[in-house]
């Protein structure tokens, strides 16, 4: 995993109409919104994953993969490549499945994927956003 801090973002969007007939193939109307939603990922250390969401008052640290063990009831000491599966899916289904905004979804989706290196890191070193 990268060991440098990583900022992405991500528009609101609204859907003027159409929102429901995609599913059938039908066209939509949806525009992006000048409101963003910002995510910071910053490595530590010490093994947990922490979770700061300033705008709702929340901040959490935890070891998620154990945390992830003790709920779907495995035993701590599993390294079951099936098991490992199962919980993998049960982090992004919590992460992203609980009606958290999509834009929130496409920048923690972002930030995991360049901090793992599976996407490029759109910018170059020392380049500034705007």
């Amino acid at each position: 995993m990268s060991s440098e801090v990583l900022l992405v973002s991500a528009p609101g969007k609204v859907i003027l109409h159409g929102e429901h007939a995609v599913v059938h193939g039908k066209v939509a109307l949806a525009v992006a919104l000048n409101l963003r939603t910002f995510l910071r990922l910053q490595p530590h250390s010490n093994g947990k994953v922490g979770l700061n969401l300033p705008n709702i008052g929340l901040r959490r640290a935890w070891d998620h993969v154990e945390k992830l063990k003790e709920v779907a009831g495995f035993p701590e000491d599993c390294m079951d490549p099936e098991r490992l599966s199962v919980l993998a899916f049960l982090y992004l289904y919590l992460s992203i499945c609980q009606g958290q905004s999509a834009a929130y979804s496409v920048c923690l989706a972002a930030a995991l994927l360049t901090a793992c290196e599976e996407i490029p890191n759109p910018l170059k070193d020392g380049e500034a956003a705007s």
